[in-house]
């Protein structure tokens, strides 16, 4: 058997042991239901889930070719051979299995995935990062309703399902020897504006319907929650549902100091970029490997673009021989190099210039396009992903007339001075003549 193969064979078991020791917890020996029983009678929660990341969390592309390099990795790495470097992968991308002790997990196994049953029979929690929840695997399943009745199983209500904390346990990750906060998702939304406002990760991530009912043979409720879980994957969640969500996360606005401009003048540009719509940073999650990015350029009427600006939003890594690049692994960074993301309601501005082209003989369009990708370019070849397509968040453009006609930038400014000066001249006349107005007999 060749090295990799061994290692790609170990690796499940090897996880699995890891998280056993100190991920979550679960009764011994318990098994947990599959998706497909709970399905037969929440049946719309079903058909949301199996297109949810959620349902895909194990069986997705980057966490099966990024936990197949780490085990490559760690075999010559003394520093990521460290059980702790490894502990919570298999605890919250496939947390049934995990803990229920199987001796292993196929990318083809109904139970992977974050599913129905774990969910809804987890009771607490321990800690707020690395799979950190309690679990209570059995005939009770825990719920928003305090009135639930099921011939299939007890219910119970526990305000922890509808609170953010409940994602926390999960969506926080602190990695390795040195505890890396890479993944913070939920201590962003924690210290940002919607969470003093009491908005929960549930109220955009699984979203709301109305008079609906949240089993077949249940009662309408006022509210029932939607199970989607809809983040920005669009390379392998719900494509339309993540468009949409990315392009309702963000808002970006261009001005321009003058709508018209001379061959050779330097053109004044305003780009604003909002994190708008997300109640974490823009991106999150593993944002060394994902990434959004700010691309504005002129384009002439011949079609020529030429770039003014670029910026990449995410987190860049550094490993312990001080390289800082998005090329390095999360198991070898020894620290966060640095952190551009933008933060909830936070609006960024960029005040840029554009030179003309002294040969410049039509007009221009400045275009400002927002972009987001699941995986970056430089994350290609260290994670041995498969690099995907930009999905556009938003699109802001201004079209500028080039003529040697026109006033130039300067020549705008002295006109509003101008105007400027004959406006207090005139208010200063009109004020003077009140002053000396004789009253009348």
């Amino acid at each position: 058997m060749k090295f990799r193969q061994r290692i790609e064979y170990l690796l499940p078991a090897v996880l699995l042991g890891i998280i056993l020791v100190f991920g979550g917890s679960a009764k011994a020996g318990s098994a947990f239901q599959e998706p497909a029983l709970c399905g037969q009678c929440h049946t719309d929660n079903m058909a949301e889930w199996a297109t949810s990341m959620h349902s895909k969390a194990f069986t997705s592309t980057i966490f099966q070719a990024a936990a197949a390099r780490l085990g490559i990795e760690q075999a010559g790495d003394p520093n990521v051979s460290n059980a702790s470097i490894r502990s919570g992968c298999y605890g919250c991308h496939s947390p049934a299995k995990a803990l229920t002790q199987a001796s292993s997990i196929s990318a083809t196994d109904p139970g992977s995935g974050v599913t129905c049953d774990f969910c809804h029979t987890v009771k607490g929690y321990s800690r707020l990062f690395n799979a950190g929840y309690i679990s209570n695997v059995g005939e009770i399943k825990y719920g928003p309703f305090a009135d639930s009745k099921s011939p299939a199983h007890k219910a119970a209500k526990l305000p922890l399902v509808t609170s953010s904390e409940f994602c926390g346990m999960c969506h926080n990750v602190k990695f390795g020897m040195h505890k890396l906060p890479f993944l913070d998702t939920y201590t962003e939304w924690k210290a940002g504006p919607y969470a003093k406002q009491n908005i929960k990760c549930q109220h955009c991530m699984m979203g709301e319907s109305k008079n609906k009912r949240a089993a077949t043979s249940g009662p309408v409720r006022a509210t029932v929650y939607g199970h989607a879980f809809a983040g920005g994957n669009v390379f392998q969640g719900n494509t339309a549902v993540a468009t949409k969500r990315l392009r309702n996360a963000a808002t970006l606005t261009l001005t321009t100091d003058s709508d018209m401009a001379r061959p050779g003048d330097e053109l004044g540009l305003t780009i604003k970029v909002k994190n708008s719509g997300a109640g974490h940073k823009l991106p999150t999650g593993i944002t060394f490997v994902r990434e959004m990015r700010l691309e504005v350029t002129a384009e002439d009427a011949h079609g020529a673009i030429t770039k003014v600006f670029t910026e990449r939003y995410g987190t860049v890594l550094q490993d312990d021989k001080g390289n800082h690049n998005r090329a390095v692994a999360f198991w070898k960074a020894v620290k966060i190099y640095s952190d551009n993301r933008i933060k909830p309601l936070e609006t960024r501005v960029y005040d840029k210039t554009f030179k003309i082209p002294a040969t410049a003989k039509t007009g221009y369009k400045i275009n400002a396009v927002l972009t987001y990708r699941s995986v970056n370019p430089d994350s290609v070849k260290p994670y041995g992903l498969p690099e995907t397509k930009p999905v556009t968040m938003a699109v802001a453009q201004k079209i500028v007339t080039v003529s040697n006609n026109a006033p130039g930038r300067y020549s705008i400014l002295w006109l509003w001075l101008l105007g400027g000066l004959a406006a207090i001249a005139a208010i200063s006349t009109t004020v003077y003549l009140v002053i000396r107005r004789k009253p009348e007999a």
